[in-house]
């Protein structure tokens, strides 16, 4: 086969495209086919002449047909030395050429020929004059026409040639049956013949171009393909390139020997060394003592260009060690390819992650909560003590159980088990009714979360207690709303501006339902457009926290139109996990009308105590000038009659001076007593000194036995506090002196670290307290005392005397 192909494909190097290629192959084909043919024929005639018993026919012949055979293997020698054209044209020619001069050759040495014989002339010429359709292109017409010519004269001229060398079919006498080929009949069976050798020519030629455009095609993708192959294998060169110089690992390519022949930045870097120092060096020289003990470099272990991970400690420049992880790979060119990774963080990791698991085993073990992780069938794998302990069970006797063991299976019918909640990775916590070791059942808070490894981690918390504490604080909540419900005053939740709650209290106070109010109702709509702005503000500022929890008090306006006035108090709270406030308010309409009148009972008092001192001044002011004109000036009168006696008798004069000076003496005693009633001293003032002196002075002047008991351990008393004590003291002795007819009385001053107490007692006729007085002593004294905060008690009845009891409030620095 190889020797047939050979042959067939003789000459194609020389071609210069794919047509002439293809031209040649089939020129080489039809020579082969060719010279096949003829031999085929050699064999046929020569066991037809055989048969014949004509040897010698057969042999001159065959010696013919022989140098036939031959010729029509010439083309393959001519397209093989490169004569492509002239193998085309000799095939085209030498078919009808060979055939004609064996027919010639052969009928000169016959005197008969067969019919048949001389028509099988006309069917080979009329076979190979259409081999150039063929061999030759069709769009060369000067070839083509070249190519076409002999077999064409010899086919339509046959006849003619063969007469001349004495062959012709009339010269020998062949016999004429009716089916020898005539000249016409052999041009209609050419042009049948040429026009399916053009058609096959067409359609080959045609699908030839298409594989020829299919071949460029193709070539020219294999040449792009070519291209974009080397620019990426450039490009792979560069990546790797840039790779091996940005990779964040050290990557260090070592020889044969184990000699460091190329490093990365990352490497240098790592180990301190310079891109010289690192070319001395071999692997061994960058590998710590005692590790290159335990494993030496080898590169033998590197097989089939595998890639082998393992740990080391290597050595920087400096001397310092520290541990890597290096994963090696022996290249094809039998090189040794390190990637060299920094595992002191890693290892620091390692460490932590070793002392985050005791942590967490000793979180686990002492966690107040109970502590379980179950796998994917339920099954209990690990449990804290705290677990044990809660449900009763030893920890092996856990590790037994499934988890419906602990559930209560009333309350597991109502709530079942759904661990499609856990698939999200997000815990997930509710809870349940559980069952311990006795039978027992608790309420638990259980928090669930999917582990990575797909087990289920449970924290759980016993919580009676809690929810006992749930139902005290219901139950609280219940009396509360009760309570609230059910209060004299106003109670509101003000949320957004709208009344989220109101009791009935509020709206009966406003004259609404609470229906009315809650969510409807904005709450500056219920206040006096005087105070709507002072409404907002406050409620911004409670809201804010801000605003301090006073109460305040503004007009409200009732569904009616009637104005109110109210007092409310409000503190921010939280109402449904938002800011809120909750607060009171009162109507205090009629507190301010009483207070109202309150206020002018008292402004009428005060001026009836006003015009009472006034009186009393204009009374002190007539004693006064009734004790100068009466007492005084009588003395000063004598005093002068004295003198004017004296300034007449010079004898009697001594007597009537001296008489004069003791009058003089008289008139200043009087002045110095009279002052000393009106006048006290304003600073420095000795409150003990003053209340034993006005009871020497009561003692001496009256009849009434006056006690004092004075008992102050604070000494540090402002001097206008006991200015007013003297004054009260003072006020209440002249009401004694008056009006009581009593024969004791008894005074005390006591205080303690909080207040002053003051205790006025007689044993005289007493009075009825509930009888309106004329006199305005008494409430001279409770002003005196209200204006120190202080409180005045006074308890009398007909003929049992009376006591005044003071208490003044006051701190030791003032």
């Amino acid at each position: 086969m190889s020797f047939i192909k050979d042959l067939t494909h003789s000459g194609t190097l020389h071609a210069s495209d794919p047509a002439a290629k293809r031209n040649i192959l089939i020129v080489n084909y039809f020579s082969l086919i060719l010279c096949i043919a003829v031999c085929l024929l050699i064999v046929l005639r020569s066991i037809l002449y055989f048969c014949l018993a004509n040897k010698h026919i057969i042999i001159s012949t065959n010696t013919n047909m022989f140098i036939a055979a031959f010729l029509t293997l010439l083309p393959l020698a001519l397209n093989r030395s490169g004569y492509t054209h002239i193998a085309k044209y000799y095939l085209c020619w030498l078919p009808s050429v060979i055939i004609l001069a064996i027919y010639i050759i052969d009928g000169m040495k016959r005197i008969n020929i067969l019919t048949s014989e001389y028509d099988s002339l006309y069917f080979f010429l009329l076979g190979v004059s259409a081999m150039p359709y063929l061999l030759l292109s069709l769009s060369n017409k000067k070839e083509l026409i070249a190519g076409l010519s002999l077999p064409l004269i010899f086919l339509f001229f046959a006849d003619n040639i063969m007469g001349l060398f004495g062959n012709a079919h009339a010269v020998k006498g062949v016999p004429d049956d009716g089916f020898e080929i005539s000249r016409m009949r052999a041009m209609v069976a050419y042009f049948i013949l040429s026009a399916c050798c053009l058609t096959m020519k067409i359609l080959v030629e045609r699908e030839v171009n298409k594989n020829a455009r299919l071949i460029a095609e193709l070539e020219e993708k294999n040449k792009l393909i070519d291209l974009q192959a080397e620019k990426e294998i450039q490009e792979s060169e560069n990546k790797y390139r840039l790779l091996f110089e940005q990779a964040a690992d050290a990557i260090i390519v070592s020889g044969g020997d184990n000699s460091i022949e190329s490093v990365n930045p990352s490497a240098r870097l790592m180990f301190g060394y310079s891109t010289e120092e690192f070319t001395a060096l071999k692997l061994e020289d960058i590998v710590e003592a005692e590790d290159l003990k335990k494993s030496s470099v080898d590169l033998s272990r590197y097989k089939d260009q595998k890639s082998l991970y393992r740990e080391r400690i290597l050595i920087k420049k400096d001397g310092t060690t520290f541990p890597v992880e290096i994963n090696a790979k022996l290249l094809p060119d039998g090189r040794l390819q390190s990637f060299i990774r920094d595992a002191t963080y890693r290892k620091k990791v390692e460490r932590e992650m070793q002392q985050s698991e005791s942590r967490y085993r000793l979180l686990f073990e002492q966690a107040a909560d109970a502590i379980t992780i179950i796998n994917k069938d339920k099954k209990f794998e690990q449990v804290n003590s705290n677990a044990c302990i809660l449900f009763g069970y030893t920890h092996e006797e856990f590790l037994l159980l499934q988890l419906e063991d602990i559930l209560d299976p009333e309350a597991l019918k109502s709530h079942p088990l759904n661990f499609a909640l856990l698939e999200d990775d997000k815990p997930v916590r509710n809870e349940r009714i559980l069952r311990r070791k006795d039978g027992s059942v608790f309420p638990a808070d259980i928090n669930v979360k999917k582990l990575p490894d797909g087990s289920f981690q449970s924290y759980i918390r016993d919580i009676t207690d809690r929810k006992n504490a749930e139902k005290e604080i219901r139950e609280a909540e219940e009396k509360f709303r009760d309570l609230v419900e059910k209060s004299s005053v106003g109670v509101y939740i003000i949320q957004h501006g709208k009344y989220k709650y109101v009791n009935p209290k509020f709206a009966e106070i406003f004259g609404y339902t609470q229906d009315d109010l809650i969510d409807t109702v904005a709450v500056e709509s219920l206040a006096h457009g005087d105070y709507i702005n002072l409404i907002r503000e406050n409620m911004q500022k409670r809201i804010a926290g801000t605003k301090e929890t006073t109460p305040y008090e503004i007009d409200g306006v009732k569904k009616d139109g009637d104005i109110i006035r109210l007092e409310i108090f409000g503190t921010r709270t939280q109402y449904k996990g938002e800011p809120a406030i909750i607060g009171t308010l009162s109507d205090v309409t009629e507190n301010k009308l009483l207070q109202k009148q309150v206020l002018n009972q008292k402004v009428q008092e005060q001026k009836e105590i006003t015009r009472a001192v006034l009186k009393a001044e204009e009374r002190e002011r007539n004693r006064i000038g009734q004790e100068l004109h009466d007492n005084v000036n009588q003395i000063l009168a004598g005093t002068k009659l004295y003198l004017g006696l004296a300034a007449k008798d010079e004898f009697a004069g001594r007597g009537l001076i001296k008489s004069s000076l003791e009058l003089v003496d008289n008139a200043i005693e009087e002045m110095r007593s009279l002052s000393k009633e009106q006048v006290t001293p304003i600073k420095g003032i000795d409150l003990k000194d003053l209340i034993h002196s006005l009871i020497d002075k009561l003692n001496s002047s009256s009849t009434i036995k006056t006690t004092a008991i004075y008992d102050l351990q604070n000494e540090d008393i402002d001097d206008d506090l006991k200015l007013n004590i003297y004054r009260i003291i003072q006020e209440q002795m002249n009401n004694i002196l008056k009006h009581s007819n009593a024969m004791h009385t008894n005074i005390s001053l006591t205080d303690d670290l909080n207040s002053l107490y003051v205790s006025i007692k007689d044993d005289g006729k007493g009075f009825d307290t509930e009888q309106k007085r004329r006199g305005i002593g008494l409430a001279n004294m409770s002003n005196r005392i209200e204006s120190f905060n202080g409180e005045l008690i006074i308890n009398s009845s007909p003929g049992n005397g009376c006591e005044i009891r003071i208490t003044i409030p006051y701190s030791h620095n003032s």
